[in-house]
């Protein structure tokens, strides 16, 4: 089932599928959400290009 169809569900039917009660899932979307905004890739998993110096045929 997709997001859309969960969130018609009546709250007992939701919580039986999702585990947690609709107003607790909203609050865990919304975490959720906020840390994807904040996140960046680090430096360290940024793909370094070489010099040409360095590289070899």
């Amino acid at each position: 089932m997709t997001y859309q169809q969960v969130k018609h569900l009546k709250i007992e039917e939701f919580k039986r599928l999702c585990g947690v009660r609709p107003e607790t899932f909203t609050q865990m979307v919304e975490v959720v959400r906020e840390r994807l905004r904040g996140a960046q890739t680090p430096k360290a998993y940024r793909h370094q290009k070489r010099k040409q110096d360095d590289q070899e045929n």
